[in-house]
């Protein structure tokens, strides 16, 4: 015999509203690339919550807790063609992560507080990735002026490491492009 009943919480002759248990996964890019560090954002709505990332077959990867404001941040490298999952410990609810893909990039900057020393842009793509092969191009810009490019080709390399003169670059917004 099943059966289901609603109950109300009181709590100081006040009513507990029930929650909404509500997880956001969002990949820093929009994009999970196999085989390279992802920096994810998992948005639990709870505050200092235990958070648990999966793998498809039930297995955990990561085990940590959201901040004051129900926010996670992870760096984590998936496998190719592999499922990831998000859930508060001890809940049944589970996110999917974004498919992980194959081809694409990374994008890591270090600015440097010296800013007579550059910025470092580090481009990431997986192992045997066609992105290897082709010629990319970096652009920094902001507004509508661009203030640095550099063509590449990364080869066999897994990494390209850039450095721009900060001398170069104004103040406020910079947008860096990869082509």
């Amino acid at each position: 015999l099943i059966f289901k009943k609603k109950l109300l919480i009181v709590q100081k002759n006040e009513l507990i509203q029930e929650e909404k248990r509500v997880i956001r996964v969002s990949a820093e890019g929009g994009h999970i690339i196999g085989e390279i560090p992802n920096k994810v954002i998992v948005q639990t709505g709870r505050p200092r919550s235990e958070l648990q990332i999966t793998d498809g077959a039930g297995r955990e990867i990561i085990r940590t807790a959201s901040d004051s404001s129900g926010m996670v941040t992870i760096v984590f490298t998936p496998e190719p063609n592999a499922s990831y999952f998000a859930g508060l410990v001890n809940d049944t609810t589970k996110v999917r992560f974004p498919v992980t893909e194959h081809e694409g990039c990374q994008l890591t900057v270090t600015p440097n507080e010296n800013k007579n020393k550059p910025v470092k842009i580090v481009i990431t793509s997986p192992r045997g990735s066609i992105l290897q092969q082709q010629e990319l191009t970096v652009l920094v810009a902001s507004g509508s002026k661009v203030y640095h490019s550099a063509v590449f080709v990364q080869g066999a390399k897994n990494s390209t490491a850039l450095e721009i003169p900060q001398q170069k670059l104004p103040h406020g917004i910079v947008h860096i492009f990869l082509l």
